[in-house]
């Protein structure tokens, strides 16, 4: 988290926020240990719930195939695969972010058992992400421009706010659809207890 948490498209930064047990979480990370449905292949699975019509993201699942074998070693094992990397990727999914061509890239997909460990973004990663969370149309093409910490590519400052915000915005929009899904079962459980259109 700390390591999509770095990521500055601008003066501003957004970041991933650890919940306390027993919060509610945005994003939830899952160790299935019987019954995994992604097939032999794939060893960890990202679901992203998204609004249909804002795109706002709401809820994610994260997967780990909990049959394998899993390692944090700074040399991974051969028959390993690094915890460390695959969580990295899977967040940037979680984030909204597709899978790089390049090869050295935390998105690249594909990792076997035995691969060296990829822990820092590449600067492919750092560009899919200020891409993901661009500036609106609406904000200036003339408007003074800053260096990513990747050394990459210069983005202008409002797309870190809107960075900020959307990432801010997957926490707020899993509480509000929280609220909206308990509002509903208290509807059927109880007609009475709020008005129709709640």
């Amino acid at each position: 988290m700390a390591t999509w948490s770095g990521v500055f498209c601008g003066s501003l930064g957004g970041s991933f926020v650890e919940a306390n047990a027993g919060e509610d979480a945005s994003i939830e990370v899952r160790a299935v240990i019987s019954g995994w449905r992604h097939g032999a292949a794939i060893a960890a699975h990202t679901d992203v719930e998204s609004d249909k019509w804002t795109g706002e993201i709401r809820r994610v699942v994260i997967e780990l195939d909990a049959t394998r074998r899993w390692s944090d070693a700074d040399n991974v094992p051969a028959d390993a695969l690094d915890l460390e990397t695959v969580l990295l990727h899977e967040l940037g999914h979680a984030a909204g972010l597709a899978h790089s061509g390049q090869t050295s890239a935390v998105m690249r997909a594909g990792l076997k058992p035995g691969h060296a460990a990829r822990r820092a973004l590449d600067p492919d990663d750092v560009a899919g992400m200020c891409a993901v969370y661009a500036a609106p149309a609406w904000v200036r093409q003339d408007e003074p421009s800053v260096r990513t910490n990747g050394g990459g590519s210069s983005v202008s400052a409002p797309r870190a706010f809107v960075f900020s915000a959307a990432i801010g915005a997957i926490g707020a929009g899993f509480v509000a659809w929280k609220r909206r899904r308990n509002a509903r079962a208290l509807r059927r459980s109880d007609p009475g207890s709020a008005p129709a259109d709640a």
